[in-house]
């Protein structure tokens, strides 16, 4: 029995792999040989010539279809009998055996390939990026010289707001190459979910890890094109460098820290970590101070983002949005803030003002038809979630200002039900009342759809 593998190639079937004996095995054969005017497996021999040839005598052939290759692909299978229907299936069991085979490994790999990289950018995702750092430690010795970077777009939240999440996930891919660009190919470049990545820069200097640092700073200042349209990011990085004995979680946590000075500092920094910033170094200090008196200085402005429908373009809602009239820097946006209202739990009280002055400000508002009144979306922070007070701050906002329940919508990302233990339980409290739930950005955060079915959120 003789056996060639032959693939559609153009006008020609390409002939690759085979077995039994050839007089004269020729790289391609004609294509007439197959005719398939259906699918690949209801193909049949139609000329037999060129079959004949290649061998140096005259025998019975059958094609059994390959069904996982690229190209239209078949065993050509010749006998000097006619081949037993038998042999042919057990020919086209083994086929299949190998295509299922093939399918399971290609099915194995996109799995090994996504539980490592971030699906929208393809850079490391968490998992991938805190393994990479585990192994860089455990053979770390200082003089290798070690780094972890963290990065956190500064204005990434307004291009979601003006432009969409679409043009949002394309600013992310964008992001990603041009990080990529900044490091070598045996750096670690990782996207920690939302707009955060990190970086692992191995057997280089401080002095160099922060040069790589300030590259990303100057190459995310330059506008990124969405759709013909220039959109501008920048970024604060954070750099701790990794010394003997260090843990994992230290040294990321003091990235992270490092980070946040910069954020403090302003839009667009670089910082390295010292021990001063776990002490509160004045700056930062000063900043925080500032942070935690500006709900009580009438400095925190309430800014108004129009929910519309749909299916009738009407205004059904507004998104209360937070900012900062800073005495020295002038309108503060979230991400120069925010990030130090949490760390600093000056969250606590920003988030209590902006719910007030929510709630107040929609009992003002017109209907904008008749008998569906507007609703107000206030955010909530994962450290409010967890506050034994929370509920009764909510309940106390909505009698005080005499909105109705139903009129307010508590939105929330799945990172903050998952960091909360007691998220769950506050906020079906809240929905007996009447309040309602939405989740903000789910899908970018590490829940399934599994996480809504837990949630009293409401379609």
């Amino acid at each position: 029995m003789r056996v060639l593998k032959a693939a559609r190639d153009g006008e020609v079937l390409r002939i690759g792999a085979s077995t039994g004996q050839f007089a004269d095995l020729p790289v391609t054969i004609s294509g007439s040989v197959v005719a398939c005017a259906g699918p690949v497996d209801q193909a049949r021999i139609t000329d037999a010539d060129p079959l004949n040839a290649a061998v140096g005598s005259t025998l019975e052939w059958e094609c059994v279809a390959l069904t996982e290759e690229e190209n239209d692909a078949w065993l050509l299978v010749g006998a000097p009998k006619r081949i037993p229907e038998g042999t042919i299936l057990s020919v086209r069991n083994l086929v299949n055996q190998v295509n299922l085979a093939l399918r399971n490994s290609d099915a194995h790999r996109q799995l090994i390939a996504q539980a490592k990289s971030d699906p929208l950018t393809g850079l490391h995702n968490r998992a991938s990026f805190n393994t990479k750092l585990a192994e860089e430690l455990a053979q770390h010795h200082e003089s290798a010289g070690l780094h972890v970077l963290f990065l956190d777009l500064d204005d990434f939240k307004d291009v979601n707001d003006n432009l969409g999440h679409q043009a949002g996930d394309a600013v992310l891919v964008e992001v990603a190459d041009r990080l990529r660009r900044c490091t070598r190919p045996r750096d670690v470049c990782a996207r920690l979910g939302g707009d955060e990545f990190a970086g692992v820069l191995t057997g280089t200097t401080a002095d160099a890890a922060a040069a790589i640092a300030h590259r990303m700073v100057e190459s995310l200042a330059t506008p990124i094109l969405v759709n013909g349209r220039p959109v501008r990011v920048g970024a604060s990085v954070g750099v701790a460098s990794a010394t003997e004995d260090i843990g994992l979680e230290v040294l990321v946590h003091q990235a992270d820290v490092a980070m946040y000075a910069a954020k403090a500092n302003g839009k667009g920094r670089v910082r390295a970590f010292t021990a001063g910033l776990l002490q509160g170094e004045p700056a930062l200090e000063s900043f925080e101070r500032q942070l935690s008196r500006a709900a009580g200085s009438g400095e925190l402005v309430v800014h108004y983002q129009p929910v519309v429908s749909l299916a009738d373009l009407r205004c059904t809602g507004a998104e209360a949005l937070v900012r900062w009239q800073h005495p020295d820097r002038g309108l503060l946006q979230p991400e120069e803030f925010m990030a130090a209202a949490e760390s600093s739990g000056a969250v606590l009280g920003m988030g209590a003002f902006v719910l007030r002055r929510a709630c107040t400000d929609a009992m003002t508002w017109p209907d904008t038809r008749p008998g569906v009144p507007m609703t107000v979306q206030v955010n909530v922070s994962a450290l409010e979630l967890d506050s034994d007070h929370f509920v009764e701050s909510v309940l106390w906002c909505l009698a005080d200002s005499a909105l109705p329940p139903s009129r307010l919508v508590l939105e929330l990302t799945e990172s903050v039900v998952l960091e909360s233990v007691a998220a769950v339980g506050r906020l079906k409290t809240l929905t007996h009342h009447g309040v309602r739930i939405a989740i903000d950005d789910f899908g970018t955060g590490y829940a399934s759809l599994s996480t809504l079915r837990m949630l009293p959120t409401r379609s």
